[in-house]
């Protein structure tokens, strides 16, 4: 689905040289995994078309339609190939709080320096082009005296 989300760019223009990820929410064409990641490509008021990285698109039947963009599905394989597969639209949060199947992570803009350990609920990376990096932790933590993750 990486085509339906990405503009071609110069610079990933060798991107598909690279192995791909192993992880669950990036399953190769061939894995019959539970959920999948999918893009709706056409939505009418009682149809909507989803690419989920199969040899075919998944047809859904719905009450509304759905603007185009990123989806997860929880699959349903067919046993042949004359029958298509099917599915059912869920929460990108689904796989990892029902199953504990890792799904990715989720990008978040702080507010302020302080909110970036005060609100994050694991691991906090971090990148600063203004100012030293390392300066503001080691200030942060004298004013807080609170672990935090980095």
């Amino acid at each position: 689905i990486r085509k339906h989300l990405f503009p071609i760019d110069e610079d990933l223009k060798s991107v598909g040289t690279l192995p791909p990820l192993e992880l669950p929410s990036h399953p190769r064409l061939q894995d019959h995994t539970p959920y999948r990641e999918g893009f709706i490509l056409r939505s009418k008021k009682d149809q909507i078309i989803i690419d989920v990285g199969l040899e075919q698109t998944i047809k859904l039947t719905c009450n509304t339609s759905k603007p185009k963009g990123r989806i997860t599905m929880k699959m349903q394989y067919s046993k042949d190939y004359s029958t298509p597969h099917t599915g059912e639209i869920c929460s990108s949060s689904e796989p990892t709080e029902k199953h504990g199947i890792y799904w990715g992570y989720q990008v978040r803009i702080a507010a302020d320096f302080e909110k970036i350990f005060s609100e994050s609920p694991e691991v906090t990376i971090s990148k600063s082009v203004l100012r030293n990096l390392g300066e503001m932790l080691t200030k942060y933590r004298i004013q807080n005296s609170r672990p935090s993750s980095i």
